[in-house]
């Protein structure tokens, strides 16, 4: 690793942007990531874990993955009405 250079160390001192119009984009750009990744693990099946033909006599029973997707869909939903609550106060936020 090279020897760091007086502006090298200046900029990794420097403060960060500040104020609440950074705050927001911030946020509001963790809120589009996470409402983005919400569903990708609503519903599981072999396929979508890896599970390969000769795994088959390996695998959980259906009746594990009927109660894995019903947590699933507890957790989906519980998301969703969170996300929805924050999209719904969003607007009305003070800086």
């Amino acid at each position: 690793m090279r020897p760091q250079s007086v502006s090298d160390t200046a900029a990794l001192n420097a403060p960060l942007p500040s104020g609440s119009l950074h705050t927001r984009a911030f946020l509001r750009a963790r809120i589009i990531g996470l409402t983005a990744r919400a569903r990708r693990l609503s519903r599981i099946d072999y396929a979508s874990v890896g599970i390969r033909p000769q795994d088959l006599p390996y695998v959980p029973s259906v009746a594990h993955f009927r109660a894995a997707n019903e947590r699933l869909a507890l957790i989906d939903r519980e998301i969703v009405r969170h996300l929805g609550a924050l999209q719904r106060r969003w607007p009305h936020a003070g800086p």
